[in-house]
């Protein structure tokens, strides 16, 4: 079998790459370095809160059917008290109401003393994101939560979500990662964040379309 060897630079037209490019072929027999494909977001609100707020959401004015895919940023988030979870509710008529008992969840929620648990529930209010949060001076929740498909009216709803805090348990980190769904084809348009008690003392969210 012959193998031939090609000199790169006789087939590229700039000869120096710049960051987050890739070699690719530009036409049937050209080649150069291009722009990596990926995708791209756009900040649609910050909710920002620097004193004790009961909730954040987000409602139809930014969860429209402009994107298939929307993320929540989680920069920090602190309870009012401490060892609370934290609960995520979805809407279909921004806010007026939030869904009741038609939520399955399937997540785990491990720290370095207890690295077994799983959290699988069905016909649920809410999806459970924190779990035993501390509220000790310089603890934070962070994370992302991924809202799928979320003004379609012919598909379920999903939502995934990576999140970290301190746990209230010997100041361990709590890592939670996990799957929800709402098994309905009715558009959402509303989403809030609580404590399962007291309120929210400080938090940093922000929400990005996703193209």
């Amino acid at each position: 079998m012959a193998i031939s060897l090609v000199n790169n630079l006789s087939m590229n037209r700039s000869d120096a790459a710049v960051a987050d490019q890739v070699w690719t072929a530009t036409s049937a027999t050209l080649s150069d370095f291009q722009a990596a494909a990926a995708g791209s977001r756009t900040l649609l609100q910050t909710n920002t809160i620097t004193s004790n707020t009961a909730v954040t959401s987000f409602d139809s004015t930014v969860l429209t059917s402009s994107y298939d895919l929307y993320e929540i940023h989680i920069i920090e988030m602190f309870p009012e008290t401490d060892s609370v979870d934290v609960q995520f509710y979805i809407s279909s008529n921004n806010g007026s109401s939030y869904i009741t008992g038609a939520i399955d969840q399937m997540s785990t929620r491990n720290r370095p003393g207890d690295t077994g648990g799983v959290w699988g529930v069905t016909s649920q209010d809410y999806v459970k994101i924190g779990s035993d949060l501390e509220n000790v001076a310089g603890s934070t929740l962070v994370g992302v939560i991924r809202l799928w498909n979320f003004a379609a009216s012919d598909r379920a709803k999903m939502i995934t979500f990576h999140i970290a805090h301190v746990v209230s348990v010997a100041d361990q980190v709590r890592n939670m990662v996990g799957s929800a769904m709402y098994e309905v084809t009715t558009a959402l348009n509303n989403v809030k964040i609580q404590m399962e008690s007291d309120n929210i003392s400080a938090a940093v969210l922000k929400l990005y379309g996703v193209t």
